[in-house]
């Protein structure tokens, strides 16, 4: 697991590489690398009810809280930072709405537009942290190889 920190200011889209450390649930759980932003706001993603680590539903973890990401807008691009993000690097399809269990909880990101070179999904572009125009039935879903 490599921790990761936010560095600058608010809209900054790099990462710091702080340190490494062997953890074996990750690769089993299919979790990301935590990443902290200059506000302490730990995240963390990952693809639950699906058939194993890399398909399911896209869940963030933000201030200790599950939650998904609406599925408006989503291209290839998207699908693939995901993927690579999770140690899955080829994506075989982005689920959408219709294909992918609903969820619960917060709603983290919504009009999400990545340019598919980001190294985690909140590097790219969105209508910022819990804004949302949708609902648990537009949760976006998407299956890696």
């Amino acid at each position: 697991m490599v921790l990761l920190k936010d560095a600058g200011s608010p809209g900054y889209r790099g990462l710091v590489h702080l340190g490494c450390f062997i953890m074996a649930t990750v690769s089993l759980l299919g979790a990301s690398p935590v990443t902290e932003s200059p506000g302490g706001m730990k995240k963390e993603l990952r693809l639950t009810g699906g058939e194993n680590n890399c398909s399911g539903r896209v869940e963030l973890k933000i201030q200790e809280k599950w939650g998904t990401v609406c599925g408006n807008g989503w291209s290839t691009k998207e699908v693939s930072v995901v993927c690579r993000q999770l140690g899955c690097p080829t994506f075989i399809q982005a689920l959408g709405w219709a294909n992918s269990s609903a969820g619960s909880g917060h709603i983290w990101m919504d009009k999400v537009s990545c340019t598919g070179n980001e190294s985690a999904l909140w590097d790219c572009r969105h209508e910022g942290w819990g804004k949302h125009n949708c609902t648990h039935e537009q949760d976006v879903g998407v299956t890696c190889s």
